[in-house]
């Protein structure tokens, strides 16, 4: 089961920011410019023991107000993946339920669900074992920028995954950050080659 990125973070670019900034500061001092947020009430769904349908990854997105399950159905063929997905909202209403193949998911042009869907299968089949955590710092950095340019985004976007990657990747590579470049090389190199 992997439990997906509940908040939204954009770690390597933010972290380096925020230490030089604090540095020998009290926690208190540190975060002196931090308001309390409410936070909704999302619940990450998953199987129990003896359901006929196993929940193999749940992600939680506050800004949306969803809640993400995606199940693998009974007749589960790895040849041809599919799996089932449910969307909830913040009262926890069921919102939506479809079926997701995951061979005919086009990360040129897939919305955020689809790519959640094929980021948990990565991981599942062993062919990008860290491809939650990647899928989930690309959206968060795509789900930031895209909110400061409209104020607002949407799970339903389509995006170009494979260019806001690439794009990603040139900003690592820039920087520096080798291990996180190599991390998301690995990445796109799944995306691309399915």
């Amino acid at each position: 089961m992997n439990v997906g990125s509940i908040g939204n973070t954009y770690g390597a670019y933010n972290y380096t920011n925020k230490v030089q900034n604090n540095s020998g500061k009290s926690f208190g001092a540190a975060i002196g410019n931090v308001t309390e947020m409410p936070s909704p009430n999302l619940t990450l769904h998953m199987s129990k023991e003896g359901d006929v349908e196993k929940s193999v990854g749940a992600w939680a997105n506050p800004n949306a107000g969803r809640s993400i399950t995606l199940y693998q159905p009974q007749d589960y063929d790895p040849a041809n993946p599919v799996y089932k997905m449910k969307v909830w909202d913040m009262d926890d209403n069921l919102l939506e339920e479809r079926f997701i193949d995951i061979n005919s998911i086009d990360p040129n042009n897939a919305d955020s669900y689809e790519m959640y869907a094929l980021a948990v299968y990565g991981e599942k089949s062993g062919k990008c074992p860290d491809a939650v955590a990647r899928f989930t710092m690309m959206h968060a950095k795509q789900e930031i920028e895209q909110t400061a340019q409209h104020g607002f985004y949407s799970l339903d976007t389509r995006e170009d995954w494979i260019g806001i990657l690439n794009d990603i990747l040139k900003e690592q590579y820039d920087m520096g950050y080798m291990e996180g470049y190599m991390k998301n090389k690995a990445y796109l190199e799944y995306l691309s080659n399915r």
